[in-house]
């Protein structure tokens, strides 16, 4: 996760922020609409304390899930530290908010 921050905030080339930030995008998205993920943070808590009992593919989607949580929480996260350092560079990690919140379900 930590070095897709990089590429996110600390890259020096413009286009390699961008095409990062559409290709995760693009990738959680796709995730989400294949597994027909919620992301309620309370309902995967449950499902994990409970994942000793689900099939393999079951305890793989839960895990799938967390990790997209876990890595959108880790976003939200640097906002007031990281992202404010790079002020100057952080159009393409407001972009990514933006595509990601306009691409569900309305």
């Amino acid at each position: 996760m930590k070095n897709i921050f990089e590429l996110f905030l600390n890259c020096p080339e413009t286009s390699v922020r961008v095409y990062t930030t559409q290709v995760v995008l693009h990738a959680i998205n796709v995730i989400i609409q294949y597994h027909n993920f919620e992301l309620n943070a309370d309902m995967v808590k449950a499902k994990e304390d409970g994942i000793a009992s689900l099939n393999e593919q079951d305890a793989n989607a839960v895990k799938l899930e967390g990790n997209i949580l876990k890595f959108l929480d880790a976003m939200i996260t640097i906002l007031p530290t990281e992202v404010a350092k790079n002020w100057l560079k952080f159009h393409q990690y407001l972009e990514f908010w933006r595509d990601f919140c306009s691409s569900g379900e309305s």
